[in-house]
């Protein structure tokens, strides 16, 4: 079942998880099939894709080793060190009302939804260049005139990326996608969004998307709508207050489960910060109550006042006589 002889050669399939499988062979042309899900280390033999290409060296230039797979989580993902480490082509395809080549992005991807993430237009593709929305019936023709287009063109391995809205018509459509897409964000289910971005945009999951780190398309599969009402999942109020020269700032935040935040409301306390009046305007603003989705009134819990830049008398003295308990003076630290 698992060795096939034919003439000129022969075919051996084996599994990522057995280190014996790697010995005593001379591969010369070696697939390896969805990488990203390979044990990190095989029979403490190391791992099982170094091995696998250390079978190659006995040919060569004449070798040919070719790696496929589905990414997974950022800074683990096989895939992505091997897409980084190649030219990184992508198929570049033509608008058929400009002709402008294009990869096609997430991003450029248009449709309309209501609160409930059910979707009420069509979808359609808009061109980066003239705006033009592309119906999907045009991305036949598209294909059949695109091209792989290396974004990295002087490095020595290929290396090729192609997301699901390349998918023939007929197969998986733009709306079918972007429903997947609406699922995961009505659901809030992390286990779809990331099944969406890997599989769907054949991206890697950045599960902490750190701050610069984050790519426009993550952003924008993460945005929802909102408000005037606190969020339903949200369960309390802080609010950060910062002091400059010439006004104090102030921004209250939801929370609720697994950390995740909301932004209500920021404010700007024009005035100098060393006279009483913009301290009291603060003081007066800490009290204030918020209407809840439930119905219900929130105050905010806990709120930190930066007491390390401008006046920080001024805020030393707020932190212990303000009508609002619940207010700490903070520093910040370069220290993590």
């Amino acid at each position: 079942m698992t060795y096939k002889e034919f003439t000129g050669g022969f075919l051996i399939l084996t599994g990522a998880n057995s280190g014996v499988a790697f010995r005593h062979k001379s591969i010369k042309f070696l697939f390896l099939d969805d990488i990203d899900g390979y044990p990190l280390n095989v029979d403490g033999e190391g791992d099982p894709v170094g091995l696998a290409e250390n079978r190659t060296d006995a040919f060569g230039n004449k070798k040919k080793i070719y790696k496929v797979s589905t990414p997974t989580v950022k800074g683990v993902s096989r895939i992505e060190k091997e897409y980084d480490d190649s030219d990184q082509r992508e198929y570049f395809v033509p608008c058929p009302f400009c002709d402008h080549m294009q990869a096609l992005r997430w991003s450029n991807i248009k449709f309309q939804k209501d609160d409930n993430y059910k979707l009420t237009s069509e979808v359609v593709y808009e061109c980066e260049k003239c705006k033009k929305h592309i119906e999907e019936f045009h991305k036949t023709t598209m294909l059949a005139r695109g091209k792989w287009v290396a974004q990295n063109p002087e490095h020595e391995f290929r290396g090729y990326r192609l997301s699901s809205l390349y998918s023939p018509v007929g197969w998986v459509s733009w709306r079918e996608i972007v429903k997947e897409f609406l699922k995961a964000r009505k659901t809030k289910d992390k286990t779809l969004l990331q099944n969406f971005i890997n599989n769907r945009l054949a991206e890697v999951w950045d599960d902490e998307l750190e701050g610069e780190k984050m790519e426009p398309e993550y952003i924008y599969v993460r945005r929802e709508r909102y408000g005037p009402e606190i969020p339903m999942e949200a369960a309390l109020l802080t609010c950060g207050v910062d002091v400059q020269g010439n006004r104090i700032e102030a921004e209250v935040i939801a929370w609720g489960k697994m950390e995740e935040s909301w932004g209500i409301e920021k404010k700007v306390f024009a005035g100098d910060p060393s006279k009483f009046d913009v301290w009291n305007d603060l003081d007066l603003f800490l009290l204030k109550e918020y209407r809840h989705a439930s119905g219900s009134l929130l105050k905010i819990a806990a709120a930190g006042l930066d007491t390390g830049g401008h006046h920080t008398q001024q805020a030393y003295t707020f932190v212990k006589r303000s009508r609002f308990a619940r207010i700490y003076g903070m520093k910040g630290s370069s220290i993590p």
